[in-house]
């Protein structure tokens, strides 16, 4: 009998094409810490650095390599969201990333209490950072699989199949 896998997410990574860019974007305007990473010397140079949220949580790579070419932009929705505990957090993080001058592909919104927006990173990433209420009684810890879906009449045009060019 085989034993159930029992799989614990590690993190997402983006392929970037110029690492102090967006160390940069993702460090200094949204916040997030680097928390370690490593680079192979030689012919082809590689790296990657490790970064966290503020509870010390490994969330994102950054990966950057000539052997692993960065499509311009992207489509659709975005590879990951990032959370903000308040309003006032999410203020704040839409002012850092429109005072570093980003541009923001979806502009700031709300559907029902929850707030949104969508800066473009310097490869062309979209990123969501959200504030949801109750976001800390979501899913966190319920592994049991069981889980709610809210409902909402609709959405907001142009949230979803959002095409950079």
């Amino acid at each position: 009998m085989h034993m159930p896998v029992r799989p614990r997410f590690e993190n997402s990574r983006i392929l970037v094409s110029n690492m102090d860019a967006s160390l940069k974007f993702y460090c200094d305007t949204l916040g997030l810490v680097p928390v370690g990473g490593f680079r192979v010397k030689g012919e082809v140079a590689f790296v990657e650095i490790f970064l966290a949220d503020r509870e010390n949580r490994r969330c994102l790579t950054l990966q950057e390599s000539p052997l692993t070419p960065v499509a311009s932009g992207t489509t659709g929705y975005p590879p990951f969201v990032m959370t903000v505990a308040t309003p006032d957090d999410h203020a704040e993080a839409l002012r850092a990333v429109q005072d570093a001058g980003y541009e923001i592909a979806v502009q700031p919104l709300e559907i029902g209490d929850t707030r949104c927006f969508m800066p473009v990173d310097p490869d062309g990433y979209l990123v969501e950072v959200i504030y949801q209420p109750g976001e800390d009684d979501l899913a966190w810890g319920n592994v049991d699989g069981e889980y709610s879906v809210i409902e909402v009449d609709g959405l907001p045009d142009g949230l979803l199949g959002r095409t950079l060019k």
